[in-house]
């Protein structure tokens, strides 16, 4: 299930892909400024290269200064052209990097689909499978004759009750239709899969072996199958791998996912399985997700002074990247919503710190945080309002 944390997470990813994209922005458009300067091999005239390349280094330098004002003054000392073409680069900059980042925005948002998307897809192998099996029980049905046709064992998955009740799961159909998600694309990945479970996996041939399984043992391989296998085991890992890139973030939600699906079975409903919802408080959090990227991103200067402001003994260009993501992220969630407790906020960059940046980053991180927080609060800055919170505290 997700909480704030992983959205939290996955907002500093997004940040980290867009501080990536920026700086590409930044080099598309340098190279292009540049290029305004290469001499024009189709002139009757030999050009002067010197002058060329002096004006070519005076539109860099006019560019670096003055990119993140979003132009470049004009100056008697400086060519006017050259300040106008510095300046439509500076404009075509923040072009791109504004479509940049609600492209960026949008695929982190397209990010928590993704997540719901894999649960519901593997949440379909045991009905794969079992078709599968039965597959194999039939064929090896059909190669006998006689009463040896009719006492065929070792294919009980087919039959597994647990597995039957996905037949009837309707509401489970239904959003999988409605999200077109299938098999189809991948039915050799499927046959390989069930192939090296039957020759390798000893749970699942014990299962299989079994003359009478009982409801135990049904449940028990149903959650080998749907709630292990897909995690351990290296061919079906290295698949999901591929289909997601933030697969090792997003294993642990999709398993607890399916693990609540499979424990809401209740043989006397008619459809016995419920879906779960992905985040049960959608309402605030989504907004708070997309918040909080937003404010980060748009505040990053404002953000950035402050931070070389209050790190008085650090060089913001010189910490990590990260930490800088960090930190920046800290502040915005402490400026603007009034509700989050200012420790809460800490707490949780200090976690993020530890697991995703330095190994000195949780000190730095906790030092910096304590130092803002305390001036920015006293001098109004943050404010914090609601239940259980005091203004100013």
């Amino acid at each position: 299930m997700l909480n704030r944390r992983i959205l939290r997470v996955k907002a500093m990813q997004s940040l980290y892909a867009m501080n990536l994209v920026r700086e590409a922005d930044m080099e598309v458009t340098k190279i292009r400024l540049s290029a305004e300067y290469d001499p024009d091999l189709n002139a009757n005239e030999l050009p002067d290269m010197d002058a060329l390349k002096a004006s070519r280094e005076t539109a860099l330098k006019l560019f670096n200064e003055h990119y993140e004002e979003g132009s470049a003054p004009k100056s008697d000392d400086i060519d006017e052209e050259i300040v106008n073409t510095v300046n439509k680069h500076i404009q075509e900059f923040h072009n791109m990097v504004s479509k940049d980042e609600l492209t960026t925005k949008k695929n982190m948002v397209n990010e928590l689909d993704k997540i719901y998307f894999h649960y519901l897809k593997l949440l379909m192998l045991p009905e794969e499978f079992a078709l599968l099996d039965q597959r194999d029980f039939e064929k090896r049905q059909s190669s006998l004759s006689g009463a040896a046709s009719k006492s065929v064992k070792g294919f009980n998955f087919h039959q597994n009750p647990y597995v039957k009740a996905f037949k009837n799961f309707k509401s489970f159909e239904l959003e999988r239709i409605r999200k077109n998600i299938t098999w189809d694309n991948h039915r050799d990945q499927l046959h390989s899969w069930f192939k090296e479970i039957k020759k390798d996996d000893k749970e699942f041939q014990d299962y299989q072996a079994l003359a009478e399984p009982t409801n135990e043992d049904h449940l028990n391989i149903l959650n080998h199958i749907v709630k292990g296998l897909p995690f351990k085991m290296e061919n079906m890992t290295l698949f999901m791998e591929e289909e997601d890139i933030h697969w090792t973030e997003n294993k642990s939600i999709i398993k607890s996912l399916i693990n609540k699906t499979i424990k809401s079975y209740d043989e006397n409903l008619e459809e016995k399985y419920s879906l779960m919802d992905l985040n049960k408080n959608e309402e605030e959090d989504i907004p708070f997700f997309k918040e909080l990227y937003t404010e980060t991103i748009s505040k990053d200067k404002e953000y950035e002074d402050i931070i070389a402001r209050k790190a008085k003994n650090w060089e913001v260009g010189r910490m990590a990247t990260m930490d800088r993501i960090i930190l920046k992220m800290a502040l915005a969630e402490m400026i603007n919503f009034p509700s989050i407790p200012v420790k809460v906020t800490i707490n949780e960059y200090i976690e993020l710190s530890k697991k995703y940046s330095t190994p000195k980053s949780k000190q730095f991180v906790n030092g910096i945080l304590d130092v803002m927080a305390n001036e920015l609060t006293s001098e109004g800055v943050i404010k914090k309002s609601g239940r259980g919170l005091i203004d100013n505290q």
